[in-house]
């Protein structure tokens, strides 16, 4: 399952949007244009931000999202087709974004990547741990290896960017992290052991590095996204569906009080405000962005 949010009934801001731009996703016929409607005064103007998953999804969405607010980009991805892509899209929304390619399962490779980032703009002011896989199944479903991919890409990667990023930010006494769980980091999953699990972690991981540098000028957060119109989301919707992606989608959006799963960018939206100034006496956060799943 891949997280996801979404904004009220009035729109992201509370308050009722401007325009309505008409689409297929929607169960109600259209999307708020995320980004004309909230943080629009934020600026993240000389900062440089380092963005893990980046190659599509909430992910990609993060990518633009601080880009347009002003940020230099590091597009982390395994694929470098899909890095590209959006490295290319943001290229054109005349934001300034440069891909790494890195299998965060690989220290090394973090370390690599951390390493260009840093020589190359001399700074890293905003990491989102957002990398992520879904893994369907119980703990007797799950097998050792499935769950050592899970720990190591959804957990232990952000563990190591972190501790590869924290000493730059420290020794300038100012940085932003903000990690990526789900709702499943909040609440139990079914057929989600793995999952669950590390996302659990994630929430666990953030309010403990928040603890411990809160004195230092980091701030560490955490958004936990609901269900989310994205690639990984539609592979679990195809299985959980048994091949009808429709049909599933329809049977999570009655479980959700907004009545709809969200759009990419309405995550990214909320990570923006968390690594933005914006934020600045918020730490150890963890906030849900889930149309109302976790008070249903």
């Amino acid at each position: 399952m891949s997280g996801g949010g979404a904004a009220s009934a009035l729109g992201l801001d509370g308050e009722r949007p401007p325009t309505k731009t008409r689409t297929a996703v929607s169960n109600r016929g259209y999307r708020w244009r995320c980004g004309e409607v909230l943080m629009t005064r934020i600026t993240l103007k000389g900062k440089v931000a380092l963005v893990t998953g980046a190659g599509a999804g909430i992910g990609r969405a993060i990518a633009q999202t601080l880009g347009r607010a002003g940020a230099v980009v590091g597009v982390l991805d395994c694929d470098r087709k899909l890095g590209n892509e959006t490295v290319r899209l943001m290229t054109k929304d005349r934001s300034e974004a440069v891909f790494i390619r890195a299998d965060v399962s690989n220290v090394q490779q973090i370390k690599r990547s951390v390493t260009s980032l840093l020589r190359r703009f001399g700074r890293i002011d905003i990491l989102v741990n957002n990398v992520g896989v879904a893994h369907v199944g119980s703990a007797l479903q799950t097998s050792e290896a499935d769950w050592n991919r899970m720990v190591s890409i959804n957990l232990s990667a952000a563990f190591h960017c972190l501790r590869l990023v924290l000493p730059d930010m420290l020794k300038r006494r100012h940085g932003s992290i903000v990690n990526i769980s789900s709702v499943y980091g909040l609440c139990g999953g079914a057929d989600h052991c793995a999952y669950t699990a590390t996302k659990h972690g994630m929430v666990g991981l953030t309010r403990s590095v928040a603890m411990d540098f809160a004195r230092e000028g980091i701030r560490c957060n955490c958004v936990c996204p609901g269900t989310t119109d994205t690639p990984m989301a539609r592979w679990g919707w195809k299985i959980w569906g048994g091949g009808d992606i429709d049909k599933a989608r329809r049977r999570l959006e009655e479980k959700i009080p907004i009545g709809r799963v969200a759009q990419p960018e309405e995550i990214a939206q909320a990570v923006l405000f968390l690594a933005s100034d914006a934020s600045s006496y918020c730490t150890g956060a963890i906030l849900a962005v889930d149309g109302g799943w976790t008070c249903a």
